[in-house]
């Protein structure tokens, strides 16, 4: 049985001090505490984790998949917090320790990414009668690291003690490259919590930009008859359609088409290569993640929805979706586990129009796709400029779901995320500011459209009728369209710097959809609302990165 190691020689990635992790008193307690623990599996196989998932309380379905159920059913989000290790309270750190001892644990270690320049070491630690969450976090990743027929030491540990007595709390210790979660059994902890690590390497190893988006390659052919592949990257907030668009073919035929490489998290990365032109900066685009964690809401028997399709195959685990006395999923059914949240795990292999990679190696970023839901946009619009699409970037506007929150009151709110991307840590006015700001430098420097999806509802209806609905069909197609050069935009007589469609989509033009009376009561709120939230930033954005601020106040008008 293989040893876990928590403070070995990591490959260095830049969130850990160097030697820090293993002289820290913390990882040194804690690997004491683990080595003496009453019973712990390290690296343990898919169907070892799958008969524990089993042996405590996970349902076998019809479809040959497992279903099991979590008390906290979403992300803890406000609870969230990045602390040192060295303020760590002593009496935590004693009780953390007591409980390691008298509970047998799991200990699942698996690699993010594949490709060279962002690749790393995960670690999930759990109690064993929750080994189902390192079943489901294990499927979204590869197999472990191995250095020497050794397991690879973790360069990020998120570890779980789900029946802490105390309130809810999720500390991350970046310096440690440690995430502890306190009271909560929530599987999306794990996946975030080394999404935010591997990131943050990213970022302050200064190789690039980690987002909260989706990848894909759509390749068109032009009209001197040339295959030409675009890279694609989709960034929206939980819930908005982010995954279903990823999976999408756009309604694109032979020899035009689409593949799907990612769902969730990317990293951009600037590159200089030689063209026939001279030396250029692009960006690239590399993957994290194996497996695609879908949300079920809105499935319905007959589907014939690509992810919905694969989600019925053998080996899927599901989240806090119900399953009747005969092991049928009823994926309408939100009473039972009492939300919407529902999510499963699927090999993204699976899926209709994959890649078979995670990584856009056959192309460079074109084209990055903002997913909003608002309803003074059109279903699609393009960034007139960069410092437009970085503002953009900046305000992105959506609603809040269930899957960002457990509270039913809070759901359908309008809410903004800059850059969409809400896990990142530090989460500051000046961090994120600086995320916008690289942003900005990569989109300018690639000479990357920035392209605006709204996948929401246009107007607010009238005489009791309802907003004007965009379909995800509408949303899929737009797309297809503009990578096919297809829709002719126009500028915008409401929103400066923001070019819509001209002479189609007629039904979704907010120009028509929204009354004078209406627009001139409705926007200067909206308005209101994105000033106040983007007045957090500007003291963080100067010199040439002071034009994204300029472009929204421009845009923007009270």
């Amino acid at each position: 049985m293989p040893r876990l190691a928590l403070v070995g020689n990591s490959h260095g990635a830049p969130y850990t001090k160097a030697g820090v992790r293993g002289d820290h008193p913390l990882m040194r307690a804690l690997q004491s505490a683990f080595d003496a623990s009453r019973r712990l599996e390290v690296n343990p196989s898919r169907r070892m984790l799958e008969m524990l998932t089993e042996r405590h309380g996970g349902v076998t379905t019809t479809t040959g998949g497992i279903a099991v159920s979590s008390r906290v059913k979403s992300r803890g989000a406000n609870d969230t917090r990045e602390v040192s290790p060295d303020s760590l309270d002593a009496s935590l750190v004693s009780a953390l320790i007591s409980r390691i001892h008298s509970t047998d644990w799991v200990a699942v270690p698996r690699t993010m990414g594949q490709h060279d320049t962002l690749k790393s070491s995960c670690l999930t630690v759990v109690p064993e009668q929750y080994a189902r969450v390192g079943l489901m976090w294990g499927n979204t990743l590869f197999d472990p690291k191995t250095e020497g027929g050794e397991l690879a030491a973790p360069d990020s540990i998120v570890m779980f003690f789900p029946d802490w007595t105390g309130k809810r709390q999720i500390l991350v210790m970046p310096e440690i490259g440690l995430t502890l979660v306190l009271a909560s059994d929530y599987m999306g902890e794990a996946k975030k919590g080394h999404l935010r690590k591997v990131m943050r390497w990213v970022k302050e190893g200064k190789m690039g930009l980690g987002v909260h988006a989706a990848s894909k390659m759509i390749y068109v052919l032009d009209e001197e008859g040339r295959i030409k592949t675009k890279g694609f990257v989709l960034c929206g907030l939980s819930g908005t359609g982010k995954t279903s668009l990823s999976a999408s073919t756009h309604g694109l035929e032979e020899p035009n088409g689409a593949f799907n490489h990612q769902d969730d998290f990317v990293a951009l990365m600037p590159e200089e290569i030689e063209t026939k032109d001279g030396r250029r900066t692009v960006v690239r685009i590399r993957g994290t993640e194996q497996g695609y964690y879908l949300k079920t809401e809105g499935w319905e028997d007959g589907d014939e929805d690509p992810l919905h399709e694969a989600a019925l195959k053998k080996g899927v685990v599901f989240e806090n979706v119900a399953v009747d006395a005969y092991g049928n999923l009823r994926f309408d059914d939100y009473t039972t586990h009492g939300t919407r949240n529902g999510r499963c795990v699927v090999d993204r292999r699976r899926i209709a129009n994959n890649s078979g990679v995670i990584d856009n190696s056959f192309s460079f970023l074109d084209t990055i796709v903002l997913i909003y839901r608002d309803p003074f946009l059109p279903p699609i619009a393009v960034a007139a400029s960069p410092e437009f699409g970085a503002a953009a970037f900046m305000a992105l506007q959506s609603v809040v779901t269930s899957a960002a929150s457990s509270k039913r009151e809070e759901w359908g709110k309008p809410t903004f995320e800059a850059g969409a991307n809400p896990f990142m840590s530090p989460y500051t006015p000046e961090g994120i500011a600086e995320e916008v700001g690289m942003f900005y430098d990569l989109i300018r420097a690639g000479r990357v459209n920035v392209v605006l999806i709204n996948t929401g509802e246009v107007g607010f209806g009238k005489e009791g009728e309802p907003p004007v609905k965009i379909t995800r069909s509408v949303s899929e197609r737009v797309i297809g369209e503009f990578a096919l050069g297809r829709i002719k935009f126009r500028e915008s007589t409401r929103t400066l710097g923001l070019l819509v469609p001209e002479g189609s989509l007629e039904e979704f033009d907010p120009e028509k959809v929204i009354p004078g009376e209406v627009y001139e009561k409705k926007f200067p709120e909206a308005v209101q609302a994105k000033r106040k939230f983007v007045e957090q930033f500007e003291p963080h954005l100067q010199g040439e990165r002071r034009g994204i601020i300029d472009a929204f106040y421009r845009a923007f008008k009270e």
